[in-house]
């Protein structure tokens, strides 16, 4: 992605800086890999919480978007992103390398909220469009879906609270409500593999 950027005809910045949300999956990586404590449960967070991102990003995105070819190299790259979250966080998920708490959601929210502050800046100084948080993403249906009923008042507000809330409600609920019901499958499986204990009464000797 780097090279390709750096030799376009024309230079964009964010064909080479992964600061969108589904590319900040490198980030996390790199958290969740070989970051240590605090560092590294951000990293997870993300990782799990994602897999929803990388479902929606595939079928929203230039993929199914009659404006580029399947082997466009947008849609490859998309493709690769998107892929990649959700096997990644399944992966995560299914291994236990990282359980679901009442915690999770602090620890999502701590990861995303420096990169939204520095898209932010980044998008007012060099007028891009970093995180998708400003109403000009015309490769995004879904996003001018979002522009058009809510404008451009509201349109970067509501899709920084779809980043922090929706997509944690989307992909945690499912996960809890199965955690649940495993749960339960494997308490009632031990109690039937228990061995039926038989209470004697006290011989005496005569």
């Amino acid at each position: 992605m780097l090279y390709w950027g750096i030799n376009r005809p024309r230079f964009i910045i964010t064909d080479v800086i992964p600061l969108f949300y589904c590319s900040l999956l490198i980030e996390a990586l790199l958290c969740a890999a070989w970051g240590k404590g605090f560092i590294r449960k951000l990293g997870e967070s993300f990782v799990m919480i994602g897999v929803v991102g990388g479902w929606l990003g595939l079928f929203a995105s230039e993929i199914f978007n009659a404006r580029f070819p399947l082997f466009n190299y947008y849609a490859l790259l998309t493709l690769r992103y998107h892929s990649a979250m959700i096997y990644f966080g399944y992966a995560i998920y299914i291994g236990k390398a990282y359980k679901l708490d009442r915690y999770t959601f602090l620890y999502y929210a701590a990861f995303l909220t420096p990169f939204f502050i520095l898209a932010a800046i980044l998008n007012a100084s060099l007028d891009v469009n970093f995180m998708m948080i400003r109403p000009t993403s015309a490769v995004y249906p879904a996003l001018l879906d979002l522009d058009c009923i809510f404008g451009e008042k509201f349109y970067t507000p509501v899709v920084i609270f779809y980043c922090y809330v929706g997509i944690f409600l989307i992909s945690a609920t499912p996960m809890t409500v199965a955690n649940i019901i495993s749960a339960r499958f494997r308490a009632k499986k031990t109690e039937k593999i228990q061995p039926c204990k038989k209470s004697y009464g006290n011989t005496v000797n005569k």
